[in-house]
């Protein structure tokens, strides 16, 4: 390793781990599933069947086979060795942040641009805005924005060695980062593929040696993602069409604005607020404070100044990558008044390629990269020039101007916002809940628990788990109402109406047994310290009495010690 790299990892690290480690200790946000915290083992056994019985009243998976590589090996590995599970969520933040930065620091050099210009390249990506909708609930969509710099350096050294070594190397880390999305994977390909037009362009390379090149890189990540592609197919044949019930595409699309997509936002998660908090915290200071949005723009000016301004042998690259990224980001936003290019894509309906495509703001890693090899180039052009009055050279100065920017752009660096507090729990659940699982495991797992009342994700007195805790904790077969209907059409039905009546406090107490039966039910869960009032679900105490002594239910057995149970934000209901 030279010394100008040991310096930039070095620098790069601890921009990704000293944050990550000193936010909120001990806490963990509800990030991607929980089930690799609470039993690794177990959801690396689970996610590599086609279909799982101890959920939905039997259900095929969705997206859980993506998690066998990497995040469930990582989890697993620190669990054996006993490392508590915010550490191990922490080192894997930073280590995807690191990842991101260092493959956009290699890219840059192979691009012939300095040491300082490549670092300032690679703090400007690995610091950008496009991590904080993700970073604490669903971390594992940033692999492909990790991996990036990583494909395009890789399809660069390709051009230029023409073996199978490089497009093997590329395919690697396809396997490793494309998993988790079809989409995010599909939304960053145009970054290497614009590389082998500038690069035939520029006759640095045949078009002919050009195809070859996407060829052995799309031949060769089909095959290391042959696994991934199969249980899509499965799924999508055999398993419940979940776009109908969560996102709608005029929804995903309203806030990919070419203004928030210029910023390394959109994503439309990072608006929505309810009477108990923002889902994610820091989008108040983006959207409310003055000083932030103007800093947010500044990187993008300068880039955009670099570009009109220096001269670079890849300046067309990096141009390229910019409003590729844009207008992939923007996608059919406004829904009602499509730009001809996304018309002529995606149709004027809200179905087919439209509606696979509607997260598109997951196409600005390919516009932050442009950004950043832009910037890198402004940086470049103040190289030999030196500084009089400080006696060093322009570069410097430039490069450690647009590192210090992408550091006050970012104040989750020191605020600790990448555990956002509208998503964190206790790192363990409570006593009473293991003393109950380990109760429930004691009469086999024959039958299944009832988990009463149903609520859209698991938010409680303890913590925000997004999805619920008892499949992590115990053997028994769990059947609940949850935000999708992913089961079976008729179970699905009953159990809706089923929870419909025990919202509404309509319940008869008669159809508990009956219905119990039905579902294949032999122990009913009271989740008393469900936070109710988070998603306006029916009170605990309500559910309580429509149960308790339904005819036909046996002994009752409680855990943990009672406590006052209130609703933490003022809300207005029956009671």
């Amino acid at each position: 390793m030279t010394r100008p790299l040991a310096r930039t990892a070095a620098v790069l690290a601890l921009l990704a781990y000293l944050p990550a480690l000193t936010a909120a200790p001990g806490r963990m946000p509800s990030d991607s599933k929980l089930y690799l915290y609470l039993d690794p083992g177990r959801f690396i056994s689970d996610a590599a069947s086609t279909f799982d019985g101890r959920q939905f009243a039997g259900w095929v998976p969705h997206q859980h086979i993506a998690y066998l590589w990497p995040s469930a090996p990582w989890f697993w590995v620190f669990d054996q060795f006993g490392v508590p599970d915010w550490i191990a969520h922490r080192l894997w933040i930073g280590s995807i942040m690191l990842a991101a930065g260092l493959g956009v620091r290699w890219c840059a050099r192979l691009l012939g641009l300095g040491p300082i210009a490549a670092f300032a390249a690679a703090v400007t990506y690995q610091l950008s805005l496009y991590v904080l909708p993700y970073v604490s609930r669903t971390s594992v969509m940033l692999l492909p924005w990790a991996g990036l710099g990583w494909i395009v350096a890789l399809t660069i050294r390709a051009t230029r060695r023409r073996t199978w070594a490089d497009p093997a190397a590329i395919a690697l880390v396809v396997l490793t980062v494309g998993a988790v999305n079809a989409t995010a994977l599909a939304m960053i390909v145009p970054a290497p593929a614009w590389w082998l037009v500038h690069a035939a362009w520029r006759r640095s390379i045949a078009w002919r040696d050009a195809a070859i090149v996407a060829l052995r890189v799309g031949a060769l990540s089909l095959a290391v993602s042959a696994w991934w592609i199969a249980m899509l197919v499965i799924q999508g044949r055999f398993g419940t069409d979940v776009l109908p019930f969560s996102e709608s595409l005029a929804d995903v699309s309203l806030t990919a604005t070419s203004s928030e997509a210029w910023r390394g936002l959109g994503y439309w998660l990072f608006y929505v607020r309810d009477p108990y908090a923002a889902t994610t915290t820091e989008s108040l200071r983006y959207l409310s404070s003055s000083s932030a949005i103007a800093v947010s723009y500044a990187l993008q000016l300068a880039g955009l100044g670099a570009l009109a301004w220096c001269r670079w042998t890849h300046r067309r690259f990096a141009a390229g990558l910019i409003g590729i990224g844009l207008v992939l980001a923007v996608g059919v936003h406004p829904i009602d008044d499509r730009s001809p290019l996304m018309t002529l894509l995606a149709g004027d309906d809200d179905g087919g390629l439209a509606l696979a495509l509607r997260s598109s703001t997951r196409a600005l890693p390919v516009m932050m990269l442009g950004l950043a090899l832009a910037l890198a180039m402004a940086v470049e052009a103040g190289r030999g020039v030196a500084l009089a009055r400080w006696r060093v050279p322009a570069s410097w100065a430039l490069g450690f101007a647009v590192a210090l920017v992408a550091v006050v752009n970012l104040p989750a660096l020191w605020t600790g916002a990448f555990v956002d507090p509208a998503l964190e729990r206790d790192q363990t659940p409570p006593g009473s809940w293991l003393a109950a699982a380990d109760a429930l495991d004691a009469t086999g797992d024959a039958g299944r628990v009832l988990q009463l009342p149903g609520s859209e994700f698991g938010a409680f007195r303890w913590g925000f788990t997004v999805d619920q805790p008892l499949p992590g904790l115990t053997d028994k077969p769990l059947v609940t109402r949850d935000l999708l209907p992913l089961g079976s059409g008729p179970a699905m039905d009953l159990l809706y109406a089923f929870d419909d009546r025990i919202q509404d406090g309509v319940l008869e107490p008669e159809a508990v047994a009956p219905i119990s039966r039905l579902l294949g039910v032999d122990t009913i869960w009271l989740t008393n310290d469900l936070a109710f009032e988070r998603f306006r679900v029916a009170r605990p105490d309500v559910v309580r009495d429509l149960v308790i002594d339904a005819p036909g239910t046996g002994e009752v057995s409680g855990y943990g010690e009672p406590s006052l149970h209130a609703a933490e934000v003022p809300m207005i209901d029956e009671r």
